[in-house]
């Protein structure tokens, strides 16, 4: 914790607003709040609105700043800021909360992809011979051949799709 820091908690704990705390440190709303949340995530334990906060922990703190400001005479704010680096570096950080896990693990993911792939080899073989090349078209990523056009009628050649005609005038070379 910085002295800038313990600044922006004291202005905000007089103000009682991020807006003015923020308008008497001179800074920014946003700069503001998000130096308090780093501070709130760095020392979750003294921050009551935390689930693993501890009062016990956060009176430690407090007694510790008024042994330091009568024993060795130091400023609230830095007596403050060096009992809570005390006492977190002593006790440590509270165990953070395991997270559940989102998405598939990798054994999962392979497992789906070998199952997807039993089932279009199971389709693939079901399909009966004279449907094998339905559906392919020069405009499909399947077809590897372009149609022969000297041995199409004007009809079969006006319904070939843009994409097909632009290909045989060599537009995708």
């Amino acid at each position: 914790m910085t002295l800038t820091e313990l600044r922006y908690i004291v202005a905000l704990a007089q103000e009682g607003n991020f807006s003015r705390a923020a308008e008497h440190c001179s800074v920014s709303q946003p700069t503001l709040s998000v130096a308090i949340a780093r501070l709130e995530a760095d020392h979750a334990p003294l921050n009551p609105d935390s689930e693993s906060y501890d009062p016990d922990l956060v009176e430690l703190v407090l007694s510790k700043q008024r042994a330091m400001i009568q024993g060795e005479g130091l400023a609230p704010s830095a007596a403050l800021s060096a009992a809570a680096k005390a006492v977190m570096a002593r006790f440590g950080k509270a165990p953070e909360p395991v997270a559940e896990q989102k998405g598939l693990s990798a054994q999962q993911l392979a497992d789906r992809k070998q199952e997807q792939v039993k089932k279009n080899l199971n389709t693939a073989s079901r399909q009966p011979a004279s449907m094998k090349g339905a559906g392919l078209d020069s405009d499909k990523g399947g077809a590897a051949l372009t149609p022969d056009i000297n041995s199409m009628t004007q009809e079969e050649f006006r319904a070939l799709p843009a994409s097909t005609l632009a290909k045989l005038r060599g537009d995708f070379v």
